[in-house]
């Protein structure tokens, strides 16, 4: 029995190295596996930007790049600049609405000197909603334009000198839309509207019209799309027109015609394609 017990501790300790040893083969295998797929991916990636460097060398080439490169940057600035001045002008719409004041609370109660405000309310919604249908359309077209020339930056200082304007009528109209001189107040607000409109279709006249500012590719596989959107725009003054003739009328009217028209092109002006 003593033999026996001895034999079978010996054939553990065998059984024991084995599986040792078949482990160590397994770690040196897989280490194996992985630096010979280390080495493959290095060799592939060296090819690779063995096929850039040559591709860089051809002749032309580099001053195709750099001048990719700065036109990118160049519109990237313009639009940097403007989604700047976009987000101070929605911003300061929010003045417009004033904190009640305590005398006025304490004679009406707060829940009805908020109510009061409702003009004040009427006024910051529909420029918000105006300015943020602007601020996506414009995005729309710099997205579409592959370099800038000065004609084009022009426009666009225009276009944002109208639309730092717009919280100005905005604090008036919420003032003075129940004051008897309220009409004078409801035609400055959507005589602006009606003025950026005039000058977003320019911008985007100058840019359809001139071939270098929209890449080739844009240019031929999207006419039906362009001529969607120009007719869009061209309309857009005939809209607002309409507005700022309403107010004249009805205060109300002519706010009212304004907020129908940002939400007409907040849905139907999207363009179907973007690049």
């Amino acid at each position: 029995m003593r033999g026996s017990y001895t034999w079978l501790s010996y054939s553990g300790m065998d059984v024991a190295a084995n599986v040792t040893l078949n482990n160590k083969r397994r770690k040196y295998s897989c280490c194996l596996a992985a630096r010979d797929l280390q080495c493959k991916l290095l060799h592939f990636y060296h090819k690779q930007w063995h096929y850039v460097a040559v591709l860089f060398r051809k002749p032309g080439r580099q001053h195709q790049v750099n001048q990719f490169m700065h036109e990118e940057s160049e519109t990237a600035r313009i639009e940097a600049f403007s989604d700047g001045v976009f987000a101070i002008a929605i911003t300061l719409l929010v003045l417009s609405i004033k904190v009640p004041n305590p005398d006025v609370v304490s004679d009406r109660g707060l829940a009805i000197s908020l109510a009061a405000l409702w003009p004040a309310y009427l006024a910051f919604f529909t420029s918000f909603v105006t300015v943020l249908v602007i601020w996506v359309q414009h995005h729309w077209i710099f997205t579409q334009i592959r370099r800038a020339d000065h004609p084009l930056l022009y426009w666009n200082g225009l276009l944002l000198l109208f639309v730092t304007f717009v919280p100005f009528p905005t604090g008036l109209l919420a003032e003075y839309l129940l004051h008897p001189e309220a009409k004078v107040a409801a035609s400055l607000y959507t005589g602006n509207f009606l003025i950026i409109s005039v000058v977003f279709h320019g911008l985007w006249r100058h840019v359809s019209k001139s071939g270098g500012l929209l890449p080739s590719s844009a240019i031929s596989s999207s006419q039906d799309e362009k001529a969607r959107i120009t007719k869009h725009y061209q309309i857009a003054p005939l809209f607002y027109l309409a507005a700022f003739g309403l107010s004249f009328v009805s205060e109300i009217a002519g706010i009212s015609s304004c907020l129908l028209v940002a939400f007409f092109f907040a849905l139907r002006g999207w363009p179907t394609r973007v690049r």
